[in-house]
């Protein structure tokens, strides 16, 4: 596996489809995380989008 297909969704030259949404759900905790520490500068709402996101990014970072 390559550093850009780690980072890049779509550019895995085997396995596609499964790294692509890997990446995809790492993405979706990191932005969980990282939006977390300044949780009062967000509407509740968009936090709360935001952090129900992760409930499928975890999944697919644990079947991807």
């Amino acid at each position: 596996v390559e550093l850009v297909s780690v980072f890049v969704p779509g550019t895995a030259a085997s396995r596609k489809a499964a790294i692509t949404w890997g990446v995809l759900a790492f993405y979706g905790l990191v932005l969980a995380v990282f939006t977390s520490w300044p949780r009062r500068l967000f509407k509740r709402s968009v936090w709360r989008t935001i952090h129900l996101l992760s409930v499928p990014a975890t999944v697919f970072a644990i079947n991807g």
